[in-house]
C-alpha cells in the first residue's frame, strides 16, 4: 500500500535551496525571496519532487528480478540488516499551479500541488515469523518477540498562500498558509505482535488498531477476509473533498548578521488533516497459535514457498478485524530547518542545512552542507554532501537554467544513485520547468561588502 500511493506523490527539498536563483528557493524558509520579480510556473511541470529513504537497507535488498517484491530472498537481505530502528519513506508531489510576485519589498506566491507523505518504522522483531522462527531458536528453548510497526499514508491537495516581507536590510519574515483537501489515508494507531515460541506451537498476540479513509470498496472473500481494494477513479471532487479538511503553516525568519552572510530557521508542515469519508477503523486483538509443523527449511525453496502459504493460511483463519466508522485527524510531518550561506565572492557561496523531521515515531535528522556557483545569471549549479537516515555517501547536485524568461532546473540528493540505484539508500530527483518574469535581482557585492 505504501508503495502505491507513493509513487506519485513531501520530499526532503534540499536541492531548491542550494539552487537560489530559481523561483522555489523559498520551499524550505518563505521568508526568502525568488530572485525574480515574477514567477509561472508551466501548468503540472513547474516543481516535482521525488525522494525515497530506505534505512538501513537498499532498494536491492527490497527486488527480486527487477521487482519490488516480498519473499524469502528479499526477507532474508531485510532481516540480515535489520536493527531496532528501521526506516522507509516514499514522499513526493505532483504540481498543478505556481506563480510568485513582488511589490515593493513584499513577495507573494500562490502554489497548489498533490502531496503524499508515507512512512513505515518497524524493529527487527518483525522478522521474527520467517521460516517458523528458526533462526532465533535454540534447540529446545521458548523465545519471546514483540514485533512493531507504524505505517502512515497521507494523499492530499496541498493549496497555499505565501507572504514573505523584508523588514530592514538585515531581517526578513516569512509565512506560508496551506489549505488541505484529504484524498487517501491510513494510520496505524497501534500494530503489535506478541510472539511465543512454545514447546509445541507459537503463540501470536495481536494488538492492532488502524483506521483508513479513501473513495473505494473492500472486496471480502466468503470467510470475510480482505480479498482486494478497488480505488474509485481520482475526480476533481476528489481532489477538494470538503469532508477531509485541514490547515497547515510553514514560518520562517532569515537573518544577515553581516552582508556577507545570511542565516535562516524555519518550521514548515505544521499542521493537521482530519478524515470524515469513506472511514474505517479496524481492531484485532485476539491471541491464537500457529502449529509448530509450519516451518520451512531456508536452503529448500519449494519447501520455503509451502510456509509461506501454510502460514498465510494461518493467518487468514485468526486475523479477525473488528470494523467500525470513526472519524480522525492526522499530523503532518513538521520540519524544522536550520540554513546558512556565505558569500565567498558575487557569484560562488557556501552553505549548510540541518533538518529534522517528525515522525509518527520520533524525530529523524539530516545534515547537509553545499556550494553554489553561478558564474552568470543564466545558469547556476550547486553541489552539497548530505548526512541523514544513517548513510553517508548522498552527494547530491543541481543546474539551474534561467535562458530569457524560461526557467528549467534539475537535481538529485544523491548522484551516486543514478549511476547504481539500486544499491543505495536515498534516491531523490527534482526538476521543473517555469516563467520567469522582471529584473533578476544582482549578486554583485558593494564595494563597502
Amino acid at each position: 500500500i505504501v508503495v502505491l500511493f507513493a509513487t506519485n506523490a513531501v520530499s526532503q527539498q534540499k536541492s531548491e535551496w542550494f539552487l537560489k536563483n530559481h523561483p522555489y528557493n523559498n520551499t524550505i524558509n518563505p521568508a526568502e525571496q525568488p530572485v525574480a520579480k515574477g514567477f509561472f510556473a508551466i501548468p503540472v511541470l513547474g516543481n516535482h519532487n521525488y525522494s525515497v529513504v530506505c534505512s538501513p537497507f537498499t532498494l536491492n535488498d527490497m527486488m527480486w528480478d527487477n521487482k519490488l517484491t516480498i519473499n524469502n530472498q528479499t526477507m532474508d537481505r531485510m532481516a540480515a540488516k535489520a536493527t531496532n530502528n528501521n526506516l522507509i519513506m516514499l514522499d513526493g508531489n505532483i504540481p498543478a499551479i505556481g506563480l510568485g510576485f513582488s511589490i515593493g519589498k513584499n513577495y507573494f506566491t500562490l502554489t497548489m500541488k498533490t502531496n503524499v507523505e508515507s512512512s513505515a518504522e518497524f524493529n527487527k522483531d518483525i522478522f521474527a515469523l520467517r521460516y517458523g522462527l528458526k533462526e532465533y531458536w535454540g534447540l529446545g528453548t521458548n523465545k519471546s518477540f514483540d514485533a512493531n510497526a507504524a505505517i502512515n499514508i497521507n494523499t492530499y491537495t496541498e493549496t497555499a498562500v505565501s507572504i514573505s516581507r523584508q523588514l530592514t536590510d538585515f531581517i526578513s519574515i516569512g509565512v506560508r498558509l496551506k489549505m488541505l483537501n484529504g484524498i487517501v489515508s491510513m494510520k496505524t494507531n497501534k500494530m503489535k505482535f506478541a510472539i511465543d515460541k512454545r514447546p509445541m506451537s507459537i503463540m501470536v498476540s495481536p494488538d492492532i488498531n488502524f483506521t483508513s479513509s479513501f473513495k473505494g470498496q473492500i472486496i471480502k472473500d466468503e470467510y470475510g477476509d480482505i480479498e482486494d481494494i478497488e480505488f474509485d477513479d481520482i475526480t476533481a471532487s476528489s481532489l477538494f473533498n470538503a469532508d477531509n479538511m485541514g490547515w497547515a503553516a510553514d514560518f520562517g525568519l532569515s537573518l544577515k548578521p553581516i552582508p556577507a552572510l545570511t542565516v535562516g530557521l524555519s518550521v514548515t508542515d505544521l499542521g493537521s488533516l482530519t478524515w470524515g469519508s469513506g472511514l474505517t477503523e479496524y481492531t484485532m486483538n485476539t491471541s491464537f497459535s500457529v502449529s509448530e509443523d509450519i516451518v520451512s527449511d531456508p536452503m529448500n525453496p519449494d519447501e520455503a514457498n509451502d510456509y509461506w502459504e501454510e502460514l498465510k493460511e494461518s493467518l487468514n483463519e485468526n486475523l479477525k478485524f473488528k470494523e467500525t466508522e470513526s472519524s480522525y485527524t492526522t499530523k503532518l510531518n513538521t520540519r524544522v530547518n536550520l540554513t546558512a550561506r556565505y558569500n565567498l565572492t558575487s557569484n560562488f557561496s557556501i552553505g549548510g542545512l540541518a533538518t529534522g523531521i517528525k515522525l509518527p515515531e520520533g524525530w529523524k535528522t539530516s545534515l547537509s552542507a553545499g556550494a553554489n556557483i553561478a558564474p552568470t545569471r543564466w545558469i547556476e549549479g550547486a553541489i552539497f554532501y548530505t548526512m541523514a537516515y544513517e548513510t553517508y555517501d548522498n552527494i547530491g547536485v543541481g543546474l539551474n537554467f534561467n535562458l530569457g524568461p524560461v526557467n528549467m532546473f534539475v537535481a538529485t540528493d544523491n548522484i551516486l544513485a543514478a549511476l547504481n540505484y539500486k544499491e543505495t539508500n536515498i534516491l531523490t530527483g527534482r526538476f521543473g520547468l517555469n516563467l520567469m518574469f522582471g529584473k533578476v535581482k544582482s549578486n554583485k557585492a558593494t564595494p563597502e561588502e
